[in-house]
C-alpha cells in the first residue's frame, strides 16, 4: 500500500520502511512514531548485526516475492491512535526542534512562529488536511493482506520483542515531551478520520497481535 505524504521533498520518498536482515532472517516493518528510532538503533548493533547487515527492501519486491520470506521473523509495532497523533503534535509543534517546525511550516503553509502556537485541535485539523508519512495509518506499513503477516507488538510490549530478538539491554522508547493534553470529542472524531484504516482494521490488527502466555 502506498505511503501518503504531501511534502515536496521528504525522507520517505526513497524509503520503503521495510528493513531486512537476510543473515538472521528478520524483517522489521517500520511504522513511524512507533518507537522506530529506538528500534533501528537496537537492530544495528550486536548481537543483531551492524548497518551493513540491514537493507531497505523494495516494497514491490517484498509484495511480489512474499513467499520467499515465509521462514523469516517478521514484526512491526502498533500504538494507540490517540497516543500516536499526540506524539506527532509534541514532536512537530512544541518540541522546539527547528527542523521539525520548518517541515510543518512548509507542509501546513504557515509561518514557523504559528506552528509553535498551534493547539492540539488546530494540529488535528491540519493533519487531516495534509498528509505526512509520520501520521499515515499504521496498517499502510503492516502488509496485513499478504500471506506472510507480521507479528504485531504493542509499543508497551517492546521488552517482549527485545527478549524475542535476544537483546538483553533494557531499551525504552524515545518518548516525546512528558505532557498530557485534553482531547475533546471533536478531536476524537478527527483522529478517527485520520486513522480511518486503522479503526476499520482493528480486528485484523488484534488477531495478529503478540499475546503473552
Amino acid at each position: 500500500m502506498n505511503i501518503d505524504c504531501d511534502h515536496r521533498s521528504h525522507g520517505c520518498k526513497g524509503n520503503s520502511f521495510i528493513w531486512v536482515n537476510d543473515s538472521r532472517k528478520i524483517i522489521y516493518l517500520e511504522v513511524p512514531k512507533n518507537a522506530s528510532s529506538t528500534l533501528k538503533k537496537v537492530l544495528r548493533v550486536p548481537p543483531l548485526g551492524h548497518d551493513k547487515n540491514w537493507k531497505n527492501l523494495d516494497r514491490k519486491e517484498y509484495i511480489d516475492n512474499n513467499d520467499n520470506y515465509s521462514n523469516y521473523f517478521v514484526f512491526t509495532i502498533f500504538r494507540d491512535m490517540e497516543e500516536r497523533i499526540i506524539s506527532n503534535y509534541k514532536d512537530f509543534c512544541i518540541s522546539k526542534k527547528e527542523f521539525r517546525v520548518k517541515q510543518m511550516s512548509s507542509l501546513f503553509k504557515l509561518d514557523k512562529n504559528r506552528i509553535e502556537q498551534l493547539s492540539v485541535s488546530d494540529f488535528l485539523q491540519l493533519a487531516h488536511k495534509y498528509k505526512d508519512h509520520h501520521w499515515n495509518s499504521q496498517t499502510k506499513y503492516m502488509y496485513l493482506t499478504l500471506k506472510k503477516k507480521p507479528i504485531i507488538y504493542h509499543i508497551n510490549d517492546l521488552d517482549k520483542l527485545l527478549e524475542k530478538l535476544g537483546t538483553k539491554a533494557p531499551v525504552k522508547a524515545n518518548k516525546s515531551i512528558e505532557k498530557t493534553f485534553e482531547i475533546t470529542n471533536g478531536d476524537r472524531q478527527l483522529i478517527k478520520k485520520i486513522y480511518k484504516e486503522d479503526y476499520e482494521n482493528i480486528e485484523l490488527i488484534n488477531n495478529n497481535m503478540f499475546k503473552s502466555d
